[in-house]
C-alpha cells in the first residue's frame, strides 16, 4: 500500500514517533509531508530520512503541512492512506472539508480526553463544555466522517467514548513508549553533566517557547522568597535547563542572574537523545510549567521511565495523567504564585528511584511499532487494490 505521512513538528518528540511510525509501515510504500525546517526523523540537523522513504515539502510556510497540502499532493499520487500523527491538531481542517476526494484518514489522538466533557483534568472548567461540545460537531460532520476511518488513542477511555461520539469511527488503543532510560545512578549523571552533587535538581527541558513555560518559571523563581521554603534556609531546587532558549530581554537577564550566582545552569542547544536520558535520572523534578499545550508529552513519557515526577499546570493531558496516578505535583493553570508555592515544597527524592528497564523501553518501543504495522497490514489485505505499492 503506498502511504502518505503526515509529519508532525521537526522539534521535541515528534521525531521519535515518526521514526517509529516508519518503522511500522516498513514492507509499504512510505511517502512523508513535512513542513518546512523538518530535520528528519532523529529530530538533528542535517539528518534525513531513510533511503528508501520519499518526502516532499509543503511550502505554505506553516510550522507543520496542511491538510490542503495533502490533498494536493493525493490528487497526482494514488495513496492508500494518509497517516497523520497528531491529528486533532487538523480536526477542525478535517471537519471543514477540502473539497478534493480524499484516500482513508487516520491518525494519532495526542490530547486529552477531549471527548468527555466531564473529566476534571481535560480542559479549564469554563471551556470544557464548548470545547469538548465542538469536538463532538467536528467529528460527526459527513466531511469527517467520510475521511477519518481510524483513531489511535492513548487512553482505552477514549476508544470507548469515540463509538458513543462518533461510531462510524473505528478506535483503537495505542501505548505511548519513552525514548530512551538511562543506565547511570543520579550521582554519575550529575557528574557527567556538572550538576551539583546535593540538594534538589530540577529539569526544565525542551524547546522554550511560549507554552513550555519557561519564562513562567523563571518568573516563579523570583518571585520565590525564604518565607516560601520548608526548611530554614534551604534554597530552591537547583535549576538544570536544557535546549534551545527564546527569551525575553528580562527573562535572559533572570537566567543568567541565576548562572552567575550558582543556581541554575543551561546547556541552550539540541541534545541528543542518550545525553537527555542522562539528565532525566540527575535530577529530582521535571518542571512542565507549560501554558498552552493540552496534549500528550514525550517529556512526560520519559520522565515516568525514568522514575521521575513532574511539576505541571492543572491542564491538559499532563494533569490527566496524574490525576491517573503518575507521580507529580499539579498547580493552579497561569499561576506564577501558585508555582512559587511548589517550588518552594520540592525536596531531593530519595535514592535509588525505580524506574523503567532498558529493556522494557525496547519492548514498549517494540508494542507501539507492532500495533500499527498489523493494523495497516490488515487495511492493505482488506483492499489490496487501493494504493498498491507501484501503482
Amino acid at each position: 500500500m503506498k502511504v502518505l505521512i503526515v509529519e508532525p513538528a521537526c522539534t521535541g518528540h515528534h521525531p521519535f514517533y515518526l521514526r517509529l511510525i516508519l518503522r511500522a509501515f516498513a514492507g509499504h510504500e512510505r511517502w512523508v509531508l513535512s513542513g518546512p525546517g523538518s530535520n528528519g526523523p532523529s529530530g538533528e540537523a542535517g539528518s534525513d530520512l531513510p533511503p528508501d522513504v520519499r518526502r516532499v515539502r509543503a511550502n505554505d510556510g506553516r510550522p507543520g503541512p496542511a491538510l490542503a497540502a495533502a490533498a494536493e499532493l493525493a490528487r497526482r499520487e494514488p495513496f492508500g492512506l494518509i497517516f497523520i500523527p497528531f491529528i486533532d491538531l487538523m480536526l477542525r481542517e478535517l471537519a471543514r472539508g477540502t473539497g478534493e476526494t480524499l484516500p482513508r484518514i487516520a491518525g494519532i489522538w495526542m490530547g486529552p480526553d477531549a471527548l468527555d466533557p466531564r473529566y476534571r483534568a481535560a480542559l479549564p472548567l469554563a471551556k470544557r463544555p464548548r470545547v469538548c461540545g465542538r469536538v463532538h460537531r467536528w467529528l460527526r460532520r459527513p466531511a469527517t466522517a467520510g475521511r477519518l476511518r481510524d483513531l489511535f488513542f492513548l487512553s482505552e477511555h477514549d476508544v470507548t467514548r469515540l463509538a458513543r461520539v462518533a461510531p462510524a469511527i473505528r478506535g483503537h488503543r495505542l501505548h505511548d513508549p519513552p525514548e530512551a532510560v538511562s543506565s547511570l545512578s543520579q550521582a554519575r549523571a550529575r557528574a557527567g553533566l556538572g550538576l551539583p552533587p546535593r540538594g534538589a535538581v530540577l529539569l526544565h527541558p525542551g524547546s522554550a517557547g511560549r507554552r513550555k513555560g519557561l519564562g513562567m518559571l523563571l518568573r516563579a523563581y523570583a518571585r520565590l522568597g525564604a518565607s516560601d521554603r520548608q526548611g530554614a534556609g534551604e534554597p530552591p531546587p537547583f535549576l538544570y535547563r536544557v535546549g534551545p532558549n527564546e527569551l525575553k530581554p528580562d527573562e535572559r537577564r533572570q537566567l543568567d542572574r541565576m548562572i552567575e550566582r550558582g543556581r541554575a545552569s543551561a546547556t541552550e542547544r539540541f541534545v541528543p537523545t542518550a545525553e537527555l536520558a542522562d539528565a532525566f535520572v540527575a535530577c529530582d523534578w521535571v518542571a512542565m510549567p507549560y501554558r498552552r499545550f493540552r496534549h500528550s508529552s514525550g517529556i512526560l513519557v520519559n520522565a515516568a521511565a525514568a522514575g521521575r515526577p513532574v511539576l505541571a499546570p492543572d491542564y491538559g493531558a499532563i494533569a490527566q495523567r496524574v490525576h491517573a496516578g503518575q507521580p507529580g505535583r499539579l498547580y493552579r493553570h497561569g499561576s506564577v504564585r501558585a508555582l512559587a508555592r511548589e517550588l518552594g515544597r520540592l525536596a531531593p527524592l530519595p535514592t535509588p528511584v525505580p524506574r523503567a528497564s532498558p529493556n522494557l523501553v525496547v519492548q514498549m518501543q517494540r508494542a507501539f511499532v507492532e500495533t500499527l504495522a498489523g493494523w495497516l497490514d490488515g487495511i492493505a489485505r482488506e483492499a489490496p487494490e487501493t494504493g498498491a505499492a507501484g501503482a
